[in-house]
């Protein structure tokens, strides 16, 4: 899980929010296509195209969905706030499909949600015993970050960047690793950047 710094709404999407009147009031369920796409674009592009939770690539037009940081069942007023939504992949198995309306003790709106958990390089992800390691062991839980698909991606991401640096002095494993969490050129980000750059670190530290 990585830090998504939220940025301003679509205007276009704040006009809408805010074109209510006495005999109407905008809500979720009237969120359509256009403007709903619109929304989840918007989404994407704050986030690098990668999942809110398990940091895999997801697409407008595929594998995503929208998801309510405060479940709208239990905050209805909070809907249509955009600082509540976030993108999340659909996979029943993890994330925003396996949570239902179960709140998060730690979330992406967080600046150290990347520093509660750790990663091992067989794509384990477990809290880490210095930070907050019931609420990270509870977020784990509630969106199934350790079932056995994601283990898999991660342990795939990583295999694959140390076959990358393979030539390379492991002293500059983490500079190189560090680099997988900027964006590229069109705004992505390297899907499970924070994992890989965890186990590196953490390798080179235990050598």
């Amino acid at each position: 899980m990585r830090r998504v710094v939220k940025r301003a709404e679509p205007q276009s999407f704040a006009a809408w929010r805010c074109s209510g009147n006495a005999d109407w009031q905008p809500s979720y369920q009237d969120l359509r296509q256009p403007m709903k796409g619109l929304v989840r674009d918007a989404l994407l592009a704050e986030q690098g195209y990668v999942c809110c939770y398990c940091e895999q690539r997801v697409a407008a037009d595929a594998n995503s969905h929208i998801e309510h940081l405060a479940p709208q069942s239990l905050d209805p007023g909070r809907a249509l706030d955009y600082g509540n939504l976030l993108c999340s992949c659909t996979n029943r198995h993890h994330c925003g499909g396996r949570r239902g309306n179960a709140e998060l003790p730690v979330h992406p709106l967080q600046g150290d949600c990347a520093d509660v958990f750790e990663f091992g390089s067989d794509g384990s992800v477990r809290a880490r015993a210095a930070a907050r390691p019931v609420a990270g062991e509870r977020a784990i839980d509630v969106l199934g970050l350790d079932c056995d698909g994601l283990r898999d991606r991660r342990r795939r991401a990583v295999g694959a960047f140390l076959a990358s640096v393979a030539a390379w002095p492991v002293t500059d494993w983490p500079a190189k690793a560090d680099a997988l969490l900027g964006e590229d050129a069109e705004g992505r980000f390297v899907p499970h950047a924070v994992a890989v750059v965890g186990v590196v670190r953490q390798g080179v530290r235990l050598a």
